[in-house]
């Protein structure tokens, strides 16, 4: 008889242990903090370093917003390039496979930090400015659906704010006008036009 309460009592320990490892954190230590706030920033960083660099041979070509007073489409920068247009658009075409690299390792990694840890958002990283958001607003499209079920559940438990969710959903949902905007007392806008 005692063994048996020795194996249901080990059996319910194990469960719990499990269901434990196995749910998201509902708080997050000083460590977690640490090791959140490090790894998103530089997924951050990344994430805006090839985009940025978009932008840069933009302006070293002249078909900048900056040198044409307005943003020219494709077939207006191979108009004003001419033969060099084949340069830049090779330029282009091998930050577009680094970014889209960037892009999937990112989203990768933050569905596992928000399976384990809940989405980090601003609140929850008590950070000043987090933008963990723009991640997902990146993400590859075959990794919609999946996103869209995690911020919903991430949405119900109070870990994401209702900005940071539209934000999201406006990619998801193919980009359709502007995106939403952050107003006062963290509502979110929506443009109409």
């Amino acid at each position: 008889m005692f063994n048996i309460l020795k194996y249901i009592l080990g059996f319910f320990l194990l469960v719990t242990v499990f269901t434990m490892c196995n749910s998201i954190k509902k708080s997050l230590d000083n460590k977690d903090l640490s090791y959140l706030n490090k790894t998103l920033d530089s997924m951050y960083n990344l994430d805006q370093k090839i985009r940025y660099s978009s932008i840069e041979l933009d302006s070293i070509y002249g078909v900048d917003f900056k040198s044409n007073g307005k943003f020219l489409f494709h077939n207006e920068k191979k108009l004003k390039l001419g033969e060099k247009f084949v340069s830049y658009e090779n330029k282009q075409d091998s930050i577009v496979k680094v970014r889209d690299k960037i892009d999937l390792s990112n989203t990768k990694k933050l569905i596992q930090l928000t399976k384990r840890y809940g989405f980090p958002s601003k609140n929850r990283l008590k950070a000043k400015k987090a933008c963990s958001y723009l991640i997902f607003v990146h993400s590859p499209r075959e990794y919609r659906e999946e996103i869209k079920q995690l911020i919903s559940e991430e949405y119900k438990m109070q870990r994401i704010s209702e900005y940071e969710k539209a934000y999201i959903d406006w990619h998801l949902q193919g980009r359709n006008g502007a995106p939403p905007r952050l107003g006062k007392n963290n509502r979110v806008i929506y443009n109409t036009n």
